[in-house]
């Protein structure tokens, strides 16, 4: 009896004061988050970067002014593969780069149709060298939508 007691007791001391559970193992991030498609500039390098969760950007609905969208896709022939990143944002900005240095390549193979993903690339015309690429696969990103 005593130890049903305890645990009425811990149950209730882990109720916030409004009378909800905690539960965060279902927190999704999407636009309102920061997880959009996003171009800018960073202050300090001078750098240009794209970033953006692909589930996120794929399940919003289509916008015929301007669609935003971000990948990465590898290119490869016996020998040689190059990758390219490309973005576009609600502003319609578009952000490009492209490399065939073999990390980055292997980094881009790592994505998966649910990964946040970001790159850096020092031109915002035509299509710029990636000086970085991250990748995170991660369950908090809003997978994508039918």
């Amino acid at each position: 009896m005593r130890k049903r007691h305890w645990w009425f007791i811990v149950s209730l001391a882990l109720l916030p004061l409004g009378g909800k559970a905690i539960a965060t193992g279902g927190t999704k991030m999407g636009g309102a988050d920061g997880m959009d498609v996003t171009i800018d500039r960073d202050p300090s390098t001078g750098n240009f970067f794209a970033s953006g969760a692909l589930g996120t950007a794929r399940s919003e609905p289509f916008m015929s002014s301007a669609q935003k969208w971000i990948g990465c896709r590898i290119d490869a022939s016996p020998g040689s593969a190059v990758l390219t990143c490309q973005a576009s944002d609600s502003s319609g900005n578009d952000l490009r780069c492209a490399s065939a240095d073999p990390t980055l390549i292997k980094i881009v193979a790592m994505m998966s149709d649910d990964s946040f993903i970001e790159f850096e690339t020092p031109s915002s015309s035509g299509i710029g060298n990636c000086t970085s690429i991250s990748i995170e696969n991660a369950s908090v990103y809003y997978p994508k939508a039918p």
